[in-house]
């Protein structure tokens, strides 16, 4: 395919970057009549022009599409499509890229443009979630708007989930419903369970979702809805592993095997050890710490996760506990990726506040548009060359993400001070959701 397709999706993301500066700018005078339609319609054009005018991608970006596509034969083959280096995620997503092969076998779509079809699905599904979320936060149309276009026009989702291929942003809206539901529908017989569906199907997307799950267990008010949510989150989980192991064999152990063995991005290139890396040659640790986290990525996610949940008790909205969980496992994190910072973006723009999310998702977006469009190491797209002197300051947009990601932090220790200030506050509920910041 010619250098048309880089070129215009470059310049689709940086104009979906400069909307998504602007949004928040949005005078209240120049809201539309219908804002819940208008910015679920925004989401569906930001995100069908590309995937209707690339039709595949070019360079070594193009490697995951393939992995992907193997990963849909096999499962069509009846082999089994799980591997450390082409498909190290739970039996979720591999049938839905079976699906995707099937429709574009029988249809004049490739499988790069059908593959992306639920990625276009959830990202619509995450805007009116946001829409609505923070409108019954904040009881303002004029905020849930921003909101809602904030996540509709995020650069970095646009050209993670709409050109790269990946699926973060699937799990992320599962777990974001999870929590609406829970959140605002809570009264209702019926939510624990649904709630607890959305989570384990989030659970089985990618495992990090799990790490809510104790979030969302807490906000629900009754022992009994407690025990559904739990019960529910496990019927996924339990029916996937089993007709994983049905259909090929292997039990969830092989499973947990092929996730841990993915070997990850590159090693110091993103998070507190790229910090480490770059400032931390006169501590007499770095060398042996770096060893040890780089191999121990598990470890310390998990550990970030259980310390933000013992914490938990701080903050009192569940909105705060879920954004503090992925803030913490992102920030302990030694291989993050760009795309697994789609993770907190929906509770980002739940939560607030709104120019530390702007600052993060525009370093994010430019480090992810360095990797994936210039001629760099990692994929030589060969779109274009930065001159080297500015090449080799490019490390410093994921250490800007990951100081964001610190800063979110104290922000978030800042907030239940504030709130707990407030003598007489009720406890959450659906009815007395207390507003974002």
């Amino acid at each position: 395919m010619s250098g048309v397709a880089p070129w215009s999706m470059f310049a689709w993301a940086l104009a979906s970057g400069l909307a998504f500066v602007l949004a928040p700018l949005t005078p209240g005078r120049l809201m539309p009549p219908r804002p819940l339609f208008v910015v679920a319609l925004l989401a569906l054009l930001v995100r069908l022009v590309p995937l209707v005018a690339i039709a595949r991608q070019t360079g070594l970006l193009s490697v995951d599409t393939a992995n992907f596509r193997a990963a849909a034969q096999a499962v069509l083959d009846g082999r089994d499509p799980l591997n450390p280096l082409t498909h190290p995620y739970p039996p979720l997503h591999m049938y839905v890229f079976a699906a995707a092969a099937v429709v574009a076998d029988h249809s004049a779509m490739t499988f790069f443009q059908a593959e992306r079809l639920p990625l276009l699905v959830a990202g619509i599904a995450g805007t009116v979630l946001v829409f609505d979320a923070v409108r019954r936060l904040r009881h303002d149309e004029r905020l849930a708007f921003v909101a809602a276009a904030s996540f509709a026009l995020c650069p970095l989702e646009l050209l993670t989930s709409m050109y790269h291929g990946q699926f973060d942003i699937v799990g992320a809206v599962l777990a974001l419903a999870a929590w609406y539901v829970v959140r605002f529908h809570q009264a209702r017989p019926e939510a624990a369970a649904i709630a607890g569906l959305l989570l384990g199907l989030a659970v089985m997307e990618k495992l990090w979702p799990l790490a809510l799950a104790p979030v969302l267990f807490f906000a629900l008010p009754s022992a009994a809805g407690r025990v559904r949510f739990a019960a529910a989150v496990a019927v996924p989980v339990v029916a996937l592993l089993a007709l994983y192991a049905f259909l090929y064999g292997e039990g969830p152990l092989h499973v947990e095997d092929v996730i841990r063995g993915y070997p990850g991005f590159i090693h110091n290139q993103a998070g507190h050890t790229l910090v480490i890396d770059r400032f931390g040659g006169a501590l007499p640790f770095q060398g042996r710490y770096l060893a040890w986290a780089n191999d121990h990525e598990f470890v310390l996610v998990g550990g970030a996760a259980a310390v933000a949940l013992v914490a938990g008790w701080m903050w009192p909205a569940s909105e705060d506990r879920a954004t503090v969980v992925v803030v913490a496992m992102l920030a302990a994190s030694t291989q993050a990726a760009p795309y697994h910072y789609l993770w907190l973006l929906p509770f980002a723009l739940v939560a607030g506040p709104r120019w530390l999310m702007t600052l993060t998702y525009l370093f994010a977006a430019a480090w992810v548009a360095y990797i994936m469009f210039p001629g760099t190491a990692l994929y030589r797209d060969s779109l274009f060359r930065l001159p080297d002197a500015v090449a080799g300051r490019v490390w410093l947009l994921p250490a800007a993400v990951w100081v964001c990601l610190v800063v979110w932090f104290v922000e978030l220790v800042r907030r239940p001070r504030e709130r707990r200030s407030s003598a007489g506050r009720p406890r959450e509920t659906a009815a007395t959701a207390p507003a974002s910041s």
